[in-house]
């Protein structure tokens, strides 16, 4: 009860890696990714790409789009 259905254990391995990185901040969750009107995303813009995808990953900002990281 209150739980969510799963077909198989590896569906159910897989929900959890994905949990895992949503948590560390490795993938954005789609209902997050795209934000209001015109499905901009949320984020600094990148000075590389100039895409508004810029988001901390292991303590450094790094682009979404492009890779670029200002840690080099």
């Amino acid at each position: 009860p209150g739980g969510k259905y799963m077909p198989s254990l590896v569906a159910e391995i897989g929900e959890c890696i994905e949990r895992h990185l949503v948590k560390i901040g490795v993938i954005v969750p789609e209902r997050l990714a795209v934000a209001g009107i015109g499905g901009e995303r949320k984020g600094a813009v990148c000075p590389k790409c100039a895409q508004p995808a810029m988001t901390r990953l292991d303590g450094c900002e790094t682009c979404l789009e492009c890779g670029y990281s200002k840690c080099g």
